[in-house]
């Protein structure tokens, strides 16, 4: 057997959260190992849509103004468009004075510009490899873990130790079933055996990038009978169009781009008329069979979790990708907390989860709260001219 190399913190997935997580703990000073199955860069379905809160994370990161170059030009505005193309405007300075913007950012670039920033920190990262078998020793209060490239069956597994695991790979991780636990704790034991493989989401992502000319750089979204999607630019001539719906258009998404589009945004208006001179650039990517949106994965009461393995976020809300980043700085900070204070990682993960509740618990009631909106198109109709001057303040209680 090789020999089991030790380190401080194990982060299984280098996308958003696990990277964050990686170059936070690095900058704190500890010893970081992260993985993950593809290689960089990579292609991944995305709306591809940076909120104002991802804005300070990044700043934090060291990383503002290096995705801010490789960025399109900012986003000041979101339009809103229900399924009879009527629109509401949200100004994202609104959401946040001293970041009153969002950036559009296709996401096999920042997921790269994360990974180097990381390996240029000084973490060690195996890229096309994964978590095969694992422990988790409460006593001991230590993970063993064998890792083993993806697509090579020669190559001998690799053997950590570590007191710390993350576990940041995506909103269908089986990480938890994957670790062993031998802790006595029946609550424990029953999360481990339970699962999350019920709470499947009903909606397919859609995704491709499109060649379309951009008047301007805000973002619109647009609701249609059996789902909504969002159109964002990326430069003058290229935009990210990315859809939630319902299976049966998802299924339309095999035939040609013109008949799916008629039959998902083509039936608003609006996006009719934008969309009127659009083709696709690459091909239609689609990803289903999702853990349920809004809903805490039972593993998080084993394994500390960060990004969509915790929780993912619905599209609509628009910050998926800044909850990721926040997520991952949030786990870096209790990690170098907790093993400050010589806590055990049932407690750092405690900590955290009481942490995580605090900062998002108040938009996630919200969401929970609008997500009727995106199904009943008569409460779209009969809302809409009266909550333009509402928004603002809406916006302030959301936030």
């Amino acid at each position: 057997m090789p020999p089991v190399i030790k380190t401080a913190v194990i982060i299984n997935g280098a996308g958003l959260a696990g990277s964050a997580c990686a170059i936070r703990l690095r900058q704190l000073g500890h010893t970081v190992i992260l993985i993950d199955s593809a290689r960089f860069p990579r292609r991944k379905l995305c709306g591809e849509f940076l909120g104002p809160d991802a804005m300070p994370v990044l700043e934090a990161l060291g990383l503002l103004e290096t995705v801010i170059k490789q960025s399109g030009p900012p986003v000041r505005t979101v339009h809103l468009y229900n399924a009879g193309g009527n629109p509401l405007k949200i100004k994202l300075e609104w959401l946040r004075q001293d970041y009153p913007y969002a950036l559009a950012v296709p996401r096999f670039i920042l997921d790269t510009l994360l990974v180097e920033r990381a390996k240029m920190l000084g973490a060690i990262v195996h890229e096309g490899c994964t978590i095969q078998e694992g422990i988790y020793s409460s006593d001991q209060n230590a993970f063993e873990l064998a890792i083993k490239p993806v697509k090579s069956t020669e190559a001998m597994s690799q053997h950590l130790k570590s007191s710390i695991l993350v576990d940041a790979s995506g909103r269908n991780s089986n990480l938890a079933t994957t670790i062993r636990m031998s802790q006595q704790a029946e609550s424990i034991e029953k999360a481990s055996s339970s699962g999350d493989t019920k709470q499947i989401e009903p909606y397919v992502g859609v995704q491709c990038h499109i060649d379309i000319t951009n008047e301007s750089t805000d973002l619109n979204m647009y609701f249609f009978p059996g789902g909504y999607g969002g159109i964002q630019p990326l430069t003058n001539n290229t935009a990210n169009l990315c859809l939630w719906v319902i299976p049966e258009l998802a299924k339309l998404s095999k035939q040609n781009f013109g008949t799916f589009l008629q039959h998902t945004l083509g039936q608003n208006k609006a996006a009719r008329l934008y969309l009127s001179s659009a083709s696709a650039s690459e091909a239609i990517k689609t990803v289903a069979g999702l853990h349920s949106l809004h809903q805490v994965r039972s593993s998080s009461q084993i394994i500390l979790s960060a990004g969509d393995a915790l929780l993912a976020v619905e599209p609509f809300s628009g910050f998926g990708m800044s909850h990721a980043l926040q997520t991952g700085l949030l786990a870096a900070n209790c990690i170098h907390q907790g093993l400050q204070n010589a806590q055990t990682y049932e407690q750092i993960r405690k900590q955290y989860l009481l942490r995580y509740q605090a900062q998002f618990e108040l938009q996630f009631q919200v969401m929970r709260w609008m997500r009727p909106l995106l199904k009943q198109i008569f409460l779209q109709k009969l809302l809409w001219p009266v909550i333009q001057p509402m928004i603002p303040a809406i916006i302030r209680f959301y936030r």
